[in-house]
């Protein structure tokens, strides 16, 4: 009535077997604050490499909104002030990309 007892072992789990694990080249670190916003919003990120990066913002169904930043930046910390006044209230996403890498967070207007 207990059924039975299930025992598993020898399991070995590698790096290249894992999943939802990227390692990003070139940025590090993004926040958003404040997050909710109301009309303007501070993004931090760091950088890896030197080279050009593209933050863009996309609504929740992934049409994009607006190109916050797309140029040149050196290797280290960088804040972007956005105004978002203009955004209806709803869920975004930011994205920052640079050279194929890609990190998004979600950015929330009320």
């Amino acid at each position: 009535d207990n059924g039975n007892n299930f025992y598993i072992d020898d399991i070995n789990i590698y790096p290249a077997s894992m999943t939802n694990i990227e390692e990003t080249n070139g940025i590090n670190g993004i926040s958003v604050y404040p997050n909710p916003l109301s009309d303007e919003m501070n993004i931090q990120f760091n950088t890896v490499e030197v080279g050009d990066y593209v933050v863009t913002l996309t609504d929740a169904i992934g049409k994009q909104v607006d190109v916050v930043f797309s140029g040149h930046l050196e290797e280290g910390t960088n804040l972007i002030n956005y105004d978002a006044a203009h955004l209806p209230i709803g869920v975004y996403f930011l994205n920052v990309s640079h050279d194929g890498d890609k990190q998004t967070i979600k950015v929330i207007k009320k």
